[in-house]
């Protein structure tokens, strides 16, 4: 969903059993501090049977985080899915900065810290 004020993504973890992505994992399921090993969360991501996925919703109305694992895939014909729900919020927004813009040029601020 990239349209408007959404920005969802999508990472593909790779063949990693679903029963071990806990949140923080979704993000390095290695849990090493090494650049190479963050997850990779992108607009689109391939399809591919036996793979893993983590998948951020981020709209104005609403907030998740699910992970789920591609069982079988037939292309153009069907797709096995197992899935957890790791975090999902419904937004009651009544008040928020100006709508997020795709396109939208900054309008820098600067700051000078000291210490």
């Amino acid at each position: 969903m990239l349209a408007g004020d959404e920005m969802s993504l999508v990472t593909d973890l790779g063949d990693v059993p679903l029963a071990e992505v806990s949140s923080s994992r979704a993000f390095n399921f290695k849990r090493v501090h090494s650049f190479e090993l963050y997850s990779k969360f992108a607009q689109a991501a391939r399809v591919e049977a036996h793979h893993t996925y983590a998948a951020l919703i981020n709209t104005r109305n609403l907030r998740g985080l699910f992970v789920f694992r591609v069982e079988d895939y037939k292309p153009n014909s069907s797709v096995l899915l197992s899935y957890a729900v790791k975090d999902y919020q419904v937004l009651d927004m009544r008040d928020a900065s100006q709508g997020f813009d795709w396109s939208a040029e900054n309008r820098p601020t600067s700051v000078r810290f000291q210490w």
